[in-house]
């Protein structure tokens, strides 16, 4: 996968659980205990402290802050968690490519929760130095000032339950795409 053959580890929330169930040769067997359904970051954390010798001088690619956004963390609080995580990852030597939260499409473009991820993801850019690199990903869910609601689930798989956070197929593919362009954008 890299110039080394290194597998990544992906780590998130479902939306990472789901990119990782759709390919899951690509990426690093570890990968299963890092994404979770329902993770926030500061339960990331928690999970990385216990795991950590499978994260020590790994390549991580990590996409988490949604559940956050849902749950109505302030930002400030998701800043000051997710800068705690990165230092929990210098501390342990990891290369981290950080992907950007798609919009939540449940909630309007101009929602105030897809503020927040605007916000959050600007944060996330700022972040990017020291062995940390983002990969854009909003926009790639945005035509004309409108979310593209066909790149989401409509509901929840088995369930008549409201959906359209999750991204579909079509919206997974757009994700897998983001990871792996950058990814071969490192070999030399």
């Amino acid at each position: 996968m890299t110039r080394n053959g290194e597998e990544p580890i992906l780590m998130g929330d479902s939306i990472l659980k789901r990119v990782l169930n759709s390919y899951p040769d690509l990426f690093n067997e570890c990968s299963s205990d890092f994404t979770v359904s329902g993770q926030k970051i500061s339960d990331l954390k928690v999970l990385v402290k216990r795991l950590r010798e499978k994260v020590k001088d790994a390549f991580v690619v990590l996409l988490i802050g949604t559940n956050n956004v849902l749950k109505g963390t302030p930002l400030n609080d998701m800043k000051i968690q997710f800068r705690s995580l990165l230092q929990l990852f210098r501390r342990l030597n990891a290369r981290v490519f950080v992907v950007e939260l798609p919009p939540i499409a449940k909630f309007g473009l101009n929602s105030e929760r897809n503020s927040v991820v605007k916000s959050f993801n600007a944060y996330l850019r700022s972040c990017c130095k020291n062995r940390v690199s983002s990969i854009a990903l909003f926009d790639d869910f945005v035509v004309n000032g409108e979310i593209k609601q066909d790149l989401y689930c409509s509901v929840y798989v088995g369930t008549k339950r409201v959906d359209r956070i999750h991204p579909n197929s079509k919206g997974l593919q757009i994700i897998y795409d983001n990871i792996i362009g950058f990814i071969l954008a490192l070999k030399v």
